[in-house]
């Protein structure tokens, strides 16, 4: 039994969306897989991705639990917490015994913490492949408040976008835990990969959040976001450009794009282009995870080789959560 759910990127509105302002978002043709297995006893975790794997008796699953209790995640690189989480809310939620005897399989395809939602598409393939194993129905009403509670307890304050894409799929105006379709059609950007941010979301978010207090800068963001919006609906590549270059200067602002990052968006703006961070981004290091970039892909392709970069190539993706 095996399920899948997908990760996106942020073409505008990251951090702001923390704080009350819009963001343009979609999913992405990268996915987490969750599979399960009956063993015969115990609780075990195989993280293809580290790898990692290990078992726990019921004693020791809350002896962990208690343990991680006592950690701040946001500035954790633990990568058992998120699980023992969520098996632990998803336990608690539907009043299930300690789920012994079984096997969770994860892998995924994304660049972890680099701001492609990875925490959140594994929440979603496993609290899919969980509920079709306990046969209980998967109701998005129902699902989204617990994978936003898993991942408030990963990174601290979560605005419900990646747990809400991950569960959908699609291209989305979000706010406030509320979500505007928009036509799915292909997205005029490239994604270049700079590497996996030194810094969590979590601390990220926490840096920046300062520079959001008086809520004027919300308010810069927003205006951003919504004409970036504007710009792709009317086709309008000038526009567009605007938009993600006032976006880039608007997050170097609140540092969360490392200098290494900004030299590679400055030649990119040198060429004629714009680009940004899409995701939480690095309070410190080199590198900032995924960088959108509104550029001709051969030139791209040689800016990114120039700073050791990967170019990734991505399609939206309209499907969330299901069954492979």
């Amino acid at each position: 039994m095996r399920a899948a759910a997908p990760g996106k990127l942020i073409l505008s509105g990251e951090h702001a969306v923390v704080h009350g302002a819009p963001a343009l978002a979609a999913a992405v043709n990268r996915f987490a897989y969750a599979e399960i297995e009956l063993i015969k006893d115990d609780l075990e975790f195989y993280l293809g991705d580290y790898p990692l794997h290990f078992s726990l008796s019921e004693s020791e699953f809350y002896h962990k639990l208690e343990t991680l209790s006592k950690i701040d995640q946001r500035r954790s690189n633990d990568p058992t917490a998120l699980l023992i989480y969520l098996i632990h809310i998803f336990k608690r939620t539907y009043g299930l015994k300690f789920p012994r005897g079984l096997r969770l399989r994860l892998q995924s395809d994304l660049p972890i913490g680099s701001g492609m939602g990875s925490s959140a598409a594994v929440i979603l393939a496993v609290l899919r492949v969980l509920h079709e194993f306990f046969d209980i129905p998967f109701q998005a009403d129902k699902v989204f408040p617990l994978a936003l509670e898993a991942e408030n307890l990963q990174h601290g304050r979560s605005s419900g976008l990646d747990p809400y894409l991950a569960l959908h799929g699609g291209f989305v105006l979000f706010q406030k835990g509320s979500a505007e379709p928009l036509p799915q059609s292909d997205l005029p950007f490239l994604a270049v990969d700079t590497g996996k941010p030194e810094a969590t979301t979590g601390e990220c978010v926490i840096a920046a959040a300062k520079e959001f207090a008086d809520g004027r800068l919300a308010k810069d963001f927003a205006a951003v976001t919504r004409a970036l919006c504007q710009a792709l609906e009317n086709g309008d590549a000038a526009g567009v450009r605007d938009a993600v270059r006032s976006n880039h200067r608007l997050l170097c602002r609140i540092g969360v794009t490392p200098p290494r990052v900004q030299e590679f968006i400055e030649r990119i703006e040198a060429e004629g282009g714009a680009a940004k961070i899409s995701g939480a981004g690095s309070i410190r290091g080199n590198a900032a995870g995924m960088v959108i970039v509104f550029h001709d892909e051969p030139s791209t392709q040689r800016l990114a080789k120039d700073f050791g970069y990967r170019l990734l190539s991505l399609k939206g993706e309209p499907h969330g959560a299901r069954l492979v």
